[in-house]
């Protein structure tokens, strides 16, 4: 009686478990015939091996004993050498490169779940319930379980993007001196893991114009407006990660890496609207078409609760803005006498939608093809809209519909072992 009492208070945690090790399964088995093909992919095992030697003998020039190549500034992916940096560094300790590649890969998949889970319970007040349901739709995603072990800076992009917005909203709830240090130390890392990450250097400074418009309009609700100090401070915090991603550009010379980067991209630049439109599909409904309805059923019903938002308040007798706030930038609204209400309720969502916007924004901007897993850095944003579209669908039956969906999506996942998607060819053809 007591096991069983266990196993249903702790049934999210254990489907959690069972997920994760049905996406070792999947990368696992997906890894090992493909190993040398992952490895060998864009000369990333060449250049982890070249760090270790340098290693041991400093005078040696990375990638200089490759035909083809006469140093770093030759080679494309030098600009963000941070993955083979951290698979050379555990390869000193165990001594070999394919297992240290792996370990950092899982390692960092792993800790992007950690502070997935820190998000949902400091920032969204989630409990244990909602948090490890929220866990089993983000790690049970294709995009996920594929990349969890995989050897590829790809693997390491999720952590880094979840982290990078745990301390934006550590900061932006308390934005002390010591938090600021944080987010400055982790965006300094980012700017070495990806390319395809380096606009979030950008995104505090979003955010304090969102915070500044929102003071200006008087709609603040005790939002803490940012004192022009603080935004001299945020800047110097954020020019850190700038100054020193810039003296490893400037010292190693990758200007011409740089470029060959631009013109790779720029032949790959595939924009056509079938590949940006499938592309967006694929990453976001990960080749199943129930979870795009619960996208399509949560879309509606936001745009459906927008206008009666705005015909109650046209059909108000009193319709003019009671908020007759003089706050000025510097000064904390009293209109609540807590920020924290305020931020848990509408700014924490706020800020992810404004994440989501801004990246894909980025993505359409910048040259490159519209593969699908250029949308992995807000892949987990996902999560908060199938479950959003879940509550949609059926309200009365949410949990029911919610294990029918995880269920659905591990075996899913699962099939795609013996290539039962029936995209993948299509996929390929569009990424060719």
């Amino acid at each position: 009686m007591q096991l069983g009492k266990y196993l249903f208070f702790n049934r999210f945690k254990i489907a959690f478990i069972l997920v994760l090790l049905s996406n070792i399964i999947l990368a696992v088995i997906l890894l090992f015939p493909n190993l040398e093909s992952y490895l060998g992919f864009d000369l990333w095992n060449d250049f982890t091996s070249g760090i270790v030697r340098k290693f041991y003998y400093p005078s040696y020039v990375v990638f200089s004993g490759i035909p083809g190549y006469g140093g770093l500034f030759t080679y494309w992916h030098s600009i963000t050498p941070l993955y083979p940096f951290l698979s050379a560094c555990l390869t000193l300790l165990i001594g070999n490169i394919p297992a240290a590649s792996i370990i950092v890969a899982s390692a960092c998949s792993f800790l992007s779940l950690v502070f997935f889970r820190k998000i949902l319970k400091e920032y969204c007040l989630f409990n244990d319930d909602r948090t490890y349901i929220m866990l089993n739709i983000y790690a049970s995603f294709y995009m996920t379980a594929q990349c969890f072990c995989i050897p590829s800076p790809i693997s390491i992009v999720p952590f880094f993007a979840i982290m990078d917005m745990y301390f934006v909203l550590k900061y932006f709830k308390d934005p002390s001196g010591k938090n600021l240090a944080f987010m400055s130390f982790v965006f300094t890392a980012t700017t070495f893991s990806r390319e395809i990450l380096w606009p979030i250097i950008a995104f505090p400074f979003i955010i304090v114009f969102v915070l500044l418009i929102l003071v200006k309009r008087g709609k603040t609700r005790g939002v803490r407006a940012i004192k022009l100090s603080s935004i001299l401070l945020l800047f110097v915090a954020m020019l850190i990660p700038v100054v020193i991603y810039a003296c490893y550009f400037v010292g190693l010379n990758l200007f011409h890496a740089l470029g060959i980067t631009m013109y790779n991209l720029n032949i790959m630049n595939n924009r056509s609207v079938e590949s940006v439109l499938y592309n967006v599909f694929t990453t976001i409904t990960f080749y199943w078409i129930f979870v795009a309805i619960s996208f399509i059923y949560f879309g509606y019903s936001r745009i459906r609760g927008i206008f009666k938002n705005r015909a109650r308040i046209h059909d108000s007798p009193s319709n003019g803005n009671n908020n007759h706030s003089t706050a000025q930038v510097g000064d904390i609204v009293q209109g609540v006498h807590s920020f924290e209400p305020y931020f848990h309720e509408k700014f924490v969502n706020a800020i992810f939608v404004l994440w989501f916007s801004f990246y894909i924004l980025y993505r359409i901007i910048v040259p490159g093809p519209f593969w699908a897993i250029y949308y992995f850095p807000v892949l987990y944003l996902a999560s908060f809209f199938v479950y959003r579209g879940i509550q949609t669908i059926s309200k009365d039956h949410f949990e029911r519909t919610f294990w029918i969906i995880l269920v659905i999506m591990v075996l899913l996942n699962l099939a795609n072992l013996f290539r039962l998607d029936p995209f993948w060819w299509s996929f390929s053809i569009l990424n060719m």
